[in-house]
């Protein structure tokens, strides 16, 4: 009777485990994407929570996480979870700093909060810091959140 090599048993385990395990793994980076893209959304819908109590007026650039967090349920809203741990990972447009709404032409197609390469708390441009590659579908996509409060995945350009 021929004995096997523990090292050639571990090679033929390893596809067993790779076939069982990929689904799982994969699951897991679906459901970081999907907590970010909530994030957003709710960071959006905070913001425009804030904008409606403030006549009509988006907060300022340098405090828009302060204000924002008013009207979110949670703090960690605010931390993108496929960042570092420290890290914020979103920006503010700075061209609705203390804008009104009326003021802001296309609601639905101007950007308010959204994946940033700028990690900094209340981190704010001219909607300038997507990350490229992309943060969310393998480098495809980021999240953005609307002036008019609603969210999407938008390609990289």
């Amino acid at each position: 009777m021929r004995r096997w090599s523990p090292w050639v048993a571990a090679g033929a385990a390893l596809p067993v485990m790779a076939a069982v395990l990929y689904p799982l793994l994969g699951s897991a980076n679906a459901a970081r994407e999907l907590e970010c893209f909530t994030n957003t959304k709710a960071m959006g819908t905070a913001l425009a929570l804030y904008a409606a109590d403030e006549n009509s007026s988006f907060p300022e650039s340098d405090r828009w996480m302060e204000s924002a967090q008013l009207y979110s349920h949670s703090y960690v809203n605010y931390h993108c979870v496929m960042t570092p741990a420290k890290a914020f990972g979103y920006a503010y447009n700075s061209l609705l700093s203390d804008k009104k709404l009326e003021e802001v032409t296309d609601v639905s197609g101007t950007p308010l909060a959204y994946d940033s390469k700028n990690l900094a708390r209340d981190a704010s441009d001219p909607f300038t810091s997507l990350p490229k590659p992309g943060r969310h579908n393998r480098g495809k996509s980021n999240n953005v959140a609307f002036a008019d409060a609603h969210a999407r995945t938008v390609p990289v350009k």
